[in-house]
C-alpha cells in the first residue's frame, strides 16, 4: 500500500506476547471478503516470538510498528489508532478472529447510516478451540444500547467495533480514562456523543483464555467497570434521587435499596434514553437482565422482596417456570442473606 493512498478501513491490532493465537488473528483479517483495508499491527515490546510472526508475512496491506519498550495497553492502543489512515477504524485483538464478511458488513452499514458513530457485531466464544454462540443475535436499537451501557457492556465485544476515524479525532477521544476495562470506557465515550449500533450477526470469534487479562485481573476489571458506570451516569441530566441510588449500587456492587426503588431508578434512565422497556419493547429483555443481576446482588432476601418482584413490570424474571424464579423464591422464604448465597 503506497503512502499516498488511504484505505477505506484501518484494522488496528496491538500485540504483547501474543504468539499463541496471533497468526490465526492475522490470517482472519487477511481473509476478509472486503479488500480495501490496511492492517496496522503494533508490537508493545513483546518478549516472545510475536514480532517474528508478524514480520514473516509478506503482504502489502500490513504495516508493522514496534515500541522500543513496553508502553502498556492504553498507550499502545492510542498509538496504533493515531497511525491509522482509513475512514473507518476496526479494532482487532490479537487472540480473536474476524469472520470473512465482517468488514464488508460493517462498512456497508456505516456507509448507509452516516449518523452512527460506531457499530459492533454479535460474537461466538472460542473455548479450547471450539466455537459456541454467546447469545442469539437480535436487533437492538440505539436507545436500547444507550440504556444498556449505563448498566454495563452487555453487547459490544472490543474486537467487533468499527468507528469513524474523523469523529473519533474531532472529539479528542482516547483510551486510558481507566487503566483497565478500557474497551467499555471508549465505547461509552462514543455512545455519549453519537448513536451507536449492533449488526445482528455473529461476525467475530472471542477467545476465552484463562491466561488473559479478563480472567487474571477479574476483580480489577470489575472495579474499573464500576468507575466507568459512575462516570457515564454522572453525565446524565436525570432525577437526582435515581442517580444517587444507582451510583451507590455501582460503587458498592451490593443492592441495598428496595426492588421497587431500583426499578423506578432504572426506568428513569430508560425514559431519558427513550428506551422501550415495556413488555414487547426493544429494551424489555435488557431491563430484565439488569434486574436479574440486581437480584443476585441483593443484600438480603425476604417475602417483601418476593412480593415486589412479583408485582413489578418485569416479573417474568422470577417466573416459576424457570429455575431462577424457584431459587429466588426459596431464598426469600428462608430469609437468605447475600453472604449465604453461593452463585
Amino acid at each position: 500500500m503506497t503512502e499516498s493512498r488511504k484505505p477505506m478501513v484501518s484494522v488496528v491490532m496491538k500485540v504483547y506476547n501474543g504468539e499463541r493465537f496471533l497468526r490465526e488473528a492475522i490470517d482472519s483479517v487477511l481473509a476478509q471478503t472486503y479488500t480495501d483495508f490496511e492492517l496496522v499491527i503494533i508490537d508493545d515490546g513483546s518478549t516472545d516470538s510475536s514480532a517474528a510472526i508478524i514480520q514473516s508475512y509478506q503482504d502489502s496491506r500490513i504495516r508493522f510498528l514496534q515500541n522500543e519498550k513496553n508502553l502498556g495497553l492504553c498507550a499502545t492502543q492510542n498509538k496504533v489508532i493515531a497511525e491509522a489512515k482509513g475512514k473507518y477504524i476496526a479494532v482487532m485483538d490479537c487472540d480473536d478472529i474476524s469472520y470473512p464478511e465482517r468488514l464488508m458488513e460493517q462498512v456497508t452499514f456505516l456507509e448507509n447510516h452516516p449518523e452512527v458513530m460506531m457499530c459492533g457485531t454479535f460474537r461466538n466464544d472460542i473455548v479450547d478451540g471450539q466455537e459456541r454462540l454467546f447469545c442469539k443475535p437480535v436487533h437492538l436499537d440505539n436507545e436500547t444500547l444507550q440504556f444498556s451501557l449505563v448498566f454495563g457492556n452487555f453487547f459490544f465485544t472490543h474486537s467487533s467495533i468499527m468507528f469513524r476515524g474523523e469523529e473519533y479525532r474531532k472529539n479528542n477521544l482516547s483510551y486510558g480514562a481507566v487503566s483497565i476495562a478500557e474497551d467499555y470506557q471508549i465505547i461509552t465515550e462514543m455512545a455519549r456523543r453519537y448513536p451507536v449500533a449492533m449488526i445482528p450477526k455473529c461476525l467475530v470469534g472471542y477467545r476465552i483464555d484463562m491466561q488473559s487479562v479478563s480472567h487474571t485481573k477479574e476483580r480489577e476489571i470489575t472495579r474499573a467497570a464500576q468507575r466507568v458506570k459512575i462516570s457515564y451516569l454522572e453525565t446524565l441530566p436525570i432525577d437526582a434521587r435515581a442517580k444517587e441510588l444507582l451510583i451507590g449500587y455501582f460503587d458498592s456492587g451490593i443492592a441495598t435499596s428496595s426492588v421497587k426503588d431500583f426499578v423506578d431508578a432504572m426506568e428513569v434512565v430508560a425514559d431519558y434514553m427513550k428506551a422501550e422497556t415495556k413488555k414487547g419493547g426493544n429494551a424489555y429483555g435488557v431491563a430484565c437482565d439488569i434486574l436479574r443481576e440486581y437480584i443476585l446482588r441483593l443484600e438480603k432476601y425476604d417475602r417483601k422482596v418476593w412480593r415486589q418482584l412479583r408485582t413489578c413490570a418485569y416479573r417474568e424474571v422470577v417466573n416459576l417456570k424457570g429455575i431462577f424464579g424457584w431459587r429466588v423464591l426459596a431464598m426469600c422464604i428462608l430469609g437468605y442473606r447475600r453472604e449465604n448465597y453461593a452463585r
